[in-house]
């Protein structure tokens, strides 16, 4: 059985036809699918099936297999790259991922990126694949899980519970995602609502309720220990940072990149509130991304996530919670994500079971110079991480 998985079209008709190729379509013979099938096939022989793809002269520009799999780039002239893996599996037959988007296709536009993929075990984590992973990288909503884990841990101190009644306030409604800034001044929600919406929905206007109500401070401290946020930075809210990124002027942001922790906290309080809430529709060329986001290392994620799966309300939080659009994976199980978008950068994180029962978590942030995310660069991190899924099931399943 052949099996696709995590393709995103870098050019729509010549992946097809890859895809096709890779999966006995046209032009393969049925002798060479019995060679995939009997694990036989060489990097040269996936190379010479392809020929029919593009002009025929397609060039292995980087090889990175192991004994077991077959993870090559491969490039013809005028042709975008793309990045072929190939696993043999006794219980799954021939697994393929045809990746298009290279490292190196990208590198021109892309400022920064980090990744990793970890093991989540009794014995803590352990980091199995990485790019970069302990920058430091704005994260955009994958904030949120900071704000998610301080107010289960409000609610563990006894400092809130899960029906406490959150009032709606007009310094509290924040687009452009989400729906609870169509609320009535003085509505009211649940804690439990709220963490609901702020997390399947990302709605802004829940998450800055939470921050609220549980406090900057706790939540900062959270971000910093379990998510690598910048000690220096305060914790935005997002009517924060979506003000100061595209309704202050070059003066204002400048005293805040450059102003210590307290004089930033001293803007947040003095001079924010007065800005109009500007109107978003994320199509923005991105302000000071690098300096003023929320901020986060994939490499601390992982102990994030063995802190939120270890509190027993996250399961009633997460219960309807869908697997991520991004990176879907043949016998990966969701246990919770989170995805976050900006003009100018992209970034997600999640934890999942595999089907031999080891548990690892999965994140990294990708930043862009201008508000260049189109298909192709949005699922870039799916991508690359979905070529490196192969490595960690051999690393953890055999």
């Amino acid at each position: 059985m052949f099996l696709l998985m995590g393709c995103v079209a870098s050019n729509e008709q010549e992946v097809t036809e890859i895809i096709a190729v890779l999966n006995g379509g046209p032009g393969l013979r049925a002798e060479f699918v019995q060679m995939f099938s009997e694990n036989r096939v060489t990097v040269s022989e996936i190379v010479g099936s392809l020929a029919i793809v593009g002009d025929g002269s397609w060039e292995v520009v980087d090889d990175r297999s192991t004994p077991t799999i077959t993870r090559v780039t491969i490039q013809a002239p005028g042709s975008h790259r793309y990045d072929i893996a190939y696993r043999f599996s006794r219980n799954e037959g021939s697994t393929f991922t045809a990746l298009p988007l290279s490292i190196n296709d990208t590198a021109a536009d892309m400022l920064k990126i980090g990744y990793s993929i970890a093991h989540l075990s009794e014995l803590g984590c352990e980091q199995l694949v990485g790019m970069n992973s302990s920058e430091r990288l704005p994260i955009s909503s994958v904030s949120k899980l900071a704000v998610i884990g301080a107010t289960l841990d409000a609610v563990k101190a006894g400092r809130l519970n899960m029906d406490h009644q959150l009032e709606l306030q007009a310094l509290d409604r924040s687009l452009p995602s989400g729906t609870w800034h169509t609320l009535p001044i003085g509505a009211t929600r649940s804690v439990s609502e709220a963490m609901s919406a702020a997390l399947l929905a990302s709605d802004n206007t829940a998450n800055d309720l939470l921050v609220r109500a549980v406090g900057r401070a706790r939540v900062h401290d959270f971000a910093v220990e379990h998510l690598g946020h910048d000690a220096g930075m305060p914790f935005l809210t997002t009517v924060e940072l979506f003000k100061l990124s595209w309704s202050s002027g070059t003066d204002l942001r400048n005293r805040f990149i450059s102003g210590g922790f307290q004089e930033r906290l001293t803007i947040l309080a003095d001079e924010v509130p007065n800005l109009p809430m500007p109107v978003l529709n994320y199509d923005e060329e991105p302000v000071d991304q690098l300096q003023i986001q929320w901020f986060g290392r994939s490499d601390a994620m992982c102990a994030m996530w063995a802190r939120l799966l270890a509190d027993p309300r996250w399961d009633d939080i997460v219960a309807p919670l869908p697997a991520t659009p991004e990176f879907q994976l043949q016998g990966w199980k969701s246990l919770g994500h989170k995805s976050g978008y900006a003009p100018g950068n992209r970034s997600f994180t999640g934890v999942a079971e595999l089907d031999c029962g080891a548990i690892v978590s999965y994140s990294g942030a990708v930043v862009f110079g201008d508000n260049s995310i189109n298909n192709d660069s949005a699922f870039f991190l799916a991508n690359i991480l979905t070529g490196e899924s192969l490595a960690v099931e051999e690393a953890l399943c055999g």
